[in-house]
């Protein structure tokens, strides 16, 4: 396939995509959560609106949205490290010729935990070193993450780099320096003409830059990060590169609704 990827520009916001959930691996690496709100029709944890860069600056501040419906632009500090990476593939076609469906699968990524007695299980095979390791492996702010394959499905432990607990889609809270344990899953990206648009924001804990003296988004640190790292992970395995369309998200086994009295502790 070929593709440039990239952020999102402002000029290529509209509704059908202004709005984001975050994921749990973007939650982990420190993404930040501005509003209480969700997005449209999901009431659980998975769908917590999330903030998200685009690839726009100005005077040494970036430009992002705050994952909602209604999200109008925002600026931070080009230092920031707290808002998610929602990657773009760009392609020379228009794609919306080819494709039939509105969202499409295509490539593989950590996104959200178990739930805690599959977690309690997978760790335990882990410590009697019963996983059987893929050769594939992801790269995060806080070093890189082997993937494991358990039942014939695919995990990845990650240590919680977030300063402050999380709230994951489980419903359980993670302290830093926690361990969780992530699903590799299939990308689902919103078609949009030439561009596939990540539906979720999938990584955080990456800064925009690490100065402001730059000129062109291709030399921030996000925009390297994105090109050396995600581009190439999202596509280890060869049957990843195939897109694959899709009538709506795959449903979670289990859905958590959000009931912020009932919060339950992991322990």
């Amino acid at each position: 396939m070929d593709f440039e990827i990239t952020l999102l520009s402002i000029n290529e916001l509209d509704n059908c995509i202004k709005e984001m959930p975050i994921t749990d691996i973007s939650l982990l690496m420190g993404g930040s959560i501005e509003t209480i709100f969700n997005v449209s029709n999901d009431l659980t944890f998975a769908g917590r609106a999330g903030t998200y860069y685009t690839k726009d600056f100005i005077d040494g501040s970036v430009i992002y949205l705050d994952g909602t419906a209604s999200s109008v632009l925002r600026e931070d500090s080009v230092l920031d490290s707290c808002k998610s990476i929602r990657p773009v593939l760009k392609f020379n076609k228009d794609l919306t010729k080819e494709l039939k469906t509105k969202k499409v699968m295509l490539g593989m990524y950590p996104q959200y935990v178990v739930d805690l007695e599959k977690q309690i299980k997978i760790e335990k095979n882990f410590k009697y070193k019963k996983l059987l390791l893929t050769g594939n492996s992801y790269t995060f702010p806080n070093g890189k993450s082997y993937e494991y394959e358990y039942n014939g499905e695919r995990f990845v432990r990650v240590i919680n780099n977030s300063n402050c607990p999380v709230v994951l889609s489980n419903g359980l809270i993670y302290h830093k320096d926690w361990y969780a344990w992530v699903k590799v899953e299939p990308v689902i990206w919103i078609v949009k003409e030439n561009m596939l648009v990540s539906s979720k924001g999938l990584l955080s804990g990456i800064p925009f830059n690490n100065s402001q003296e730059f000129s062109e988004f291709k030399d921030t640190i996000i925009s390297r990060f994105i090109n050396e790292n995600i581009k190439k992970e999202l596509f280890q395995d060869k049957n990843q590169t195939r897109i694959i369309e899709i009538e709506k998200d795959i449903i979670k086994s289990k859905q958590y609704k959000i009931n912020y009295f009932d919060i339950l502790w992991y322990i």
